[in-house]
């Protein structure tokens, strides 16, 4: 869907957007040629400039950040360590304890606290709703759950990836008000629509667990006739095996042929003979 999005002249953080780059980056994505504010351009995913997960050439995270306040969080000094090649900073919490936070989840917001917040929200949330406590609702549950995989740095496909939860949902109410308007059920799970984006009501819905293991960043996305489906749902719709229809595609086939040309087998080992 973001490739044919059109992102000319947009401003994301201090990258502007030029043109499309004529280059992919390793998994196959659009990228988009942008110009920074200190002069330097640089190559960026449509999905990493959407969802604010890169706002600059990396100038801003060579900024001296220290004594500089973010949430409860000041920070102390800058460390030897390095992560996702951002530099580490030393921060004192407002509760007293210190913590090591990279760079660019101080500059983004991701991380104001060294945990307290959300354990300060939680025991707020506790006291007037009554959902959490020994008594934890599953929905309480899959809120909770949001926020400590988003704000864990060292979880590499939320927190250390940068997806955040939006300022509303910081609040369990909010979130349980959406959650009950928008077809809310115990058998269903909470899914992110673009898989770089955050969570927020615009890029969420409810969604069966299969229909949830589908929508990964390893999921192979098809179109025909106009209709984008996941590979697994074309195959599912045709009948006809995913293994084969993807050594097919593999292979140059085009996506209507691989799904209905009929499997000729190889006896010896059960596998398909290549005749295309």
């Amino acid at each position: 869907m973001s490739r044919n999005l059109d992102l000319t002249g947009q401003t994301f953080g201090r990258l502007t957007a030029l043109k499309v780059s004529r280059k992919r980056d390793r998994r196959g994505r659009v990228l988009w040629e942008c110009q920074c504010t200190c002069g330097k351009k640089k190559n960026v995913a449509t999905g990493d400039l959407k969802a604010s997960k890169v706002k600059s050439c990396g100038c801003a995270y060579r900024e001296d950040l220290t004594n500089r306040v973010f949430g409860r969080l000041t920070v102390v000094k800058a460390t030897k360590q390095r992560r996702h090649n951002n530099t580490v900073w030393l921060c004192r919490c407002k509760c007293g304890k210190k913590v090591l936070v990279r760079g660019n989840s101080l500059t983004s917001s991701n991380t104001r606290s060294c945990g307290c917040y959300n354990r300060d929200r939680a025991s707020e949330v506790h006291r007037t709703h009554g959902e959490a406590g020994n008594n934890k609702t599953r929905l309480y549950r899959v809120w909770a759950n949001m926020l400590k995989r988003c704000s864990d740095e060292n979880h590499k496909n939320y927190g250390g990836r940068g997806i955040k939860v939006c300022k509303a949902w910081r609040s369990f109410i909010a979130f349980r008000d959406w959650a009950l308007a928008h077809g809310y059920r115990d058998d269903l799970q909470i899914d992110r629509i673009d898989n770089d984006g955050n969570y927020c009501p615009k890029n969420c819905r409810w969604v069966t667990c299969k229909a949830n293991s589908r929508n990964t960043r390893r999921t192979r996305w098809e179109t025909m006739n106009g209709e984008t489906k996941s590979l697994a749902e074309w195959c599912e719709s045709y009948h006809m095996s995913y293994s084969v229809v993807h050594q097919r595609l593999s292979r140059g086939w085009d996506l209507m042929k691989a799904l209905t040309q009929p499997v000729q087998k190889n006896g010896k080992n059960n596998t398909e003979v290549r005749n295309g």
